[in-house]
């Protein structure tokens, strides 16, 4: 991402952008060529458009014929790059790989079921669900299992109580101790088949059965309530020891019956979690917590933090499984609008099971759109026969489905059995796998073709890329590690880094005024500018600061004020200050190691001006001023 930050930078400077010209075009059509290759107008056209800020004092016709000089060195050097390789090295190919991937998501994705999703899970986070559940797992026989949970509805629906059902046959460690019980939950908080039966069933009611990635699911739905918000809380902990023995236990809850006294007599909140708080990653904060919102905490804790009124609010000490808490209120707030939260919502149904849903809508409509023939017989005889390892069987050549008239065929499925990283022996479902991708690779090939905007930032990126390699490895790494050739321009151009009305000073600024008068003496008796910070910063390191150069008139605005000197006086905001004028001069050459920043930049400009001239040399450029002065017209009317 910084190289693309980087090289964007570049893009933006050179005025650069293009689109994709797929079909070849005469030189008389184009406003240039390259060695031959021609740069259409209309390409020409984005670029300059894309980057155009009318300028009164320059005229139209002079903009453009100054920014195809730009364009035509751009082209140069990509087109240098290209003769190099540059485009067939591994690096590049990836992090182009890595672009294309991240362009191409926003045209393989369902944006209407995108919205309807982030809406429905806004309005679900509205309200907290209170629900049980029998889990039976779908592991070793799914068949046994649908079987299975069908009965125990059943039962269930038949009056036996729920949490009974739940302790006995659930395949949820948990529902032994709480009879299946989740508490209260809301949107996105469980996975999206559960949470969508949860919130579709009545009160009181039991689902129909659900499936999930864990097994089949039935739930009950005992509550449902609007939404709490969220509370930001501090606390004092009292952690529980497993092993306590009951004059421990006593001793735990007297004790934090004591903090609480305390918290009650005004002391420093603070100061008694830092004290006396159990909880390691808090206690130095003042007990803070991050936001809780309803099955965040212990069901017990969450009662608690958010039966607080009003901020500031504290509770009486209370126990949960974790130990004993005495909870402070810092912040409540409602449940935030949906255009708050509306990023933070389509980030979690891009991880959540909703994605399938955007998954299976994109592979609806993309098979529409390319003509998506499948040969369910053939599919279906492949599939039995890897199910029952008879291979040999398979006809290779067999297509199993077709986009847009290209085959897809037993062999490219074999292949990507061969090649994907799930090794599942569900054949069915690796056909699933095998067929979304492969159509999603076809539509990737399409992009360019299908919507312009993508194939003119694909584009650019390929480019831009190879922008920053050439111009990295040819300027900017070479002006600052050739030392020989940065010294020879320095001698050459040494005119150019002639300094006027230089003064030499030293500029002592120091809060204490005392310290300030003492330096003339200091420098009169000859001491140096090291020997006397050492000296007055001897057991004060802080006391005094000084600045010591060669300024250029502009420079500082304290040594022009200091005039001929030597001394001079004055404040600056809350400091006093001192400035020592050694010597003026008329003008001097600086030194090179005075400039390093400025020269290495010189010499970049100097490298990429001999750089081009080699390039012109080396590729035949050939201009269309018939075409330039249409460009000129289309922009001027549009």
């Amino acid at each position: 991402m910084k190289r693309l930050l980087i090289f964007s930078a570049l893009l933006s400077c050179f005025a650069i952008s293009c689109t994709v010209q797929k079909t070849a075009q005469s030189a008389d059509e184009s406003l240039f060529t390259i060695d031959g290759q021609p740069v259409s107008k209309e390409e020409f056209k984005y670029a300059f458009l894309k980057n155009y800020k009318p300028n009164d004092s320059i005229s139209l016709q002079q903009e453009v014929s100054d920014y195809q000089e730009l364009y035509v060195n751009f082209k140069l050097k990509v087109k240098e790059a290209r003769s190099l390789g540059y485009h067939e090295r591994k690096r590049y190919m990836d992090e182009l790989a890595s672009y294309q991937k991240e362009l191409a998501e926003p045209y393989l994705t369902e944006n209407q079921v995108t919205e309807e999703l982030i809406q429905e899970a806004y309005d679900r986070m509205k309200d907290e669900v209170k629900a049980s559940h029998i889990l039976i797992s779908a592991q070793q026989d799914s068949v046994a299992a649908k079987k299975k949970i069908l009965e125990i509805k059943a039962l269930a629906e038949q009056g036996l109580k729920f949490d009974s059902l739940a302790s006995i046959y659930s395949a949820d460690p948990s529902a032994k101790n709480n009879g299946g019980n989740l508490g209260y939950f809301s949107a996105m908080q469980m996975v999206y088949p559960f949470e969508s039966a949860a919130f579709s069933t009545a009160v009181g009611d039991i689902s129909d059965v659900v499936t999930t990635r864990f097994g089949y699911h039935i739930l009950k739905v005992s509550d449902r309530r609007p939404s709490r918000g969220k509370v930001r809380v501090a606390h004092i902990m009292l952690r529980n020891s497993p092993n306590a023995t009951a004059e421990e236990v006593a001793s735990q809850e007297e004790k934090i019956k004591a903090i609480y006294a305390e918290v009650k007599e005004g002391k420093d909140w603070n100061q008694l979690t830092k004290d006396f708080s159990q909880d390691a990653r808090s206690k130095n904060s003042g007990g803070e917590l991050p936001w809780i919102s309803t099955g965040n905490f212990v069901p017990e804790f969450e009662q608690v933090a958010f039966s607080l009124a009003a901020a500031g609010d504290i509770s009486t000490p209370f126990q949960t499984t974790y130990g004993w808490h005495i909870v402070k209120l810092l912040e409540k707030k409602e449940l935030s609008s949906l255009d708050e939260l509306r990023t933070e919502i389509s980030r979690r149904i891009e991880r959540d099971s909703r994605s399938q849903i955007k998954n299976k809508e994109v592979i609806k409509r993309l098979k529409t759109e390319n003509n998506f023939i499948g040969y369910a017989a053939a599919t279906d005889s492949v599939v039995s026969a890897l199910t029952q390892k008879d291979t040999t069987s398979i006809n290779q050549s067999t297509t199993l489905f077709t986009l847009k008239g290209q085959a897809a065929t037993a062999e490219d499925f074999l292949s990507f059995l061969g090649s994907t990283k799930t090794k599942s022996t569900n054949y069915r479902e690796q056909y699933n796998r095998f067929e979304q991708k492969r159509i999603l690779d076809f539509e990737r090939d399409q992009l360019e073709v299908k919507y312009p905007d993508y194939a003119n930032l694909l584009n650019e990126y390929r480019d831009g890329i190879l922008l920053f390699d050439i111009m990295n490895e040819k300027i900017w790494l070479k002006a600052s590690s050739d030392s020989t050739g940065l010294k020879q321009y320095y001698e050459s151009n040494k005119a150019r880094y002639t300094r006027y009305d230089v003064t030499k000073a030293v500029v002592y600024t120091s809060a204490d005024s005392n310290v300030i008068k003492g330096l003339e003496s200091m420098i009169k008796e000859g001491l140096s500018t090291r020997e006397i910070m050492q000296s007055v910063n001897k057991d004060e390191p802080l006391l005094l600061q000084s600045t010591e150069g060669a300024f250029e008139k502009g420079d500082n605005d304290l040594v022009d004020q200091a005039g001929e000197g030597p001394f001079y006086q004055t404040t600056a905001g809350e400091k006093f200050v001192l400035v020592h004028v050694k010597e003026k001069v008329a003008e001097e050459i600086a030194r090179m190691d005075n400039i390093k920043g400025r020269l290495i930049a010189d010499y970049q400009d100097h490298l990429e001006v001999v750089w081009i001239k080699e390039l012109k040399a080396k590729y035949a450029v050939e201009k269309n001023e018939k075409i330039l002065n249409q460009v000129v017209n289309e922009i001027s009317n549009r």
